[in-house]
């Protein structure tokens, strides 16, 4: 598992945690590989949110470039709602937090992520793999 990087909370701030991070996913599905350090990794979030119910979040989950449309959507919002479910169970209201699953169409996509045979390039899919975070509200 990767180092977690450093999280310190603040509005306006967006969170990206791709697969090389400790939020990582077992290949097609929303199943953490490792569902302790995707907790240790949310912690700092969870901890925000519940100092202040006027504290929102924006979860967003992204795939790479893999399959149907519907089925990138379906899969990048379930990935999100796993990370809404960490937080939750950290202590963050379910009304603070707003989900979504993007697929691979996203401003921050990285183009193309798989070659002309059609296998995943590493550095692109890593990067378009990912759970990000947008912090929303008073500071205090």
């Amino acid at each position: 598992v990767p180092a977690q990087p450093s999280v310190r909370p603040a509005p306006g701030k967006t969170f990206v945690f791709n697969a090389a991070s400790p939020l990582s996913f077992v290949a097609n599905s929303a199943t953490f590989l490792a569902p302790a350090a995707a907790r240790r990794a949310l912690l700092p979030i969870a901890r925000w949110l519940l100092a202040d119910p006027g504290r929102r979040a924006t979860i967003t989950g992204t795939t790479m470039n893999y399959g149907s449309y519907l089925g990138q959507v379906r899969l990048s919002f379930a990935r999100a709602c796993a990370a809404e479910e960490v937080l939750c169970a950290a202590g963050a209201l379910p009304g603070q937090i707003k989900v979504r699953g993007a697929g691979s169409h996203f401003p921050q996509y990285v183009r193309p992520d798989r070659s002309a045979s059609g296998s995943p390039l590493p550095a692109a899919a890593t990067a378009n793999r990912s759970v990000r975070i947008r912090l929303y509200g008073p500071a205090r």
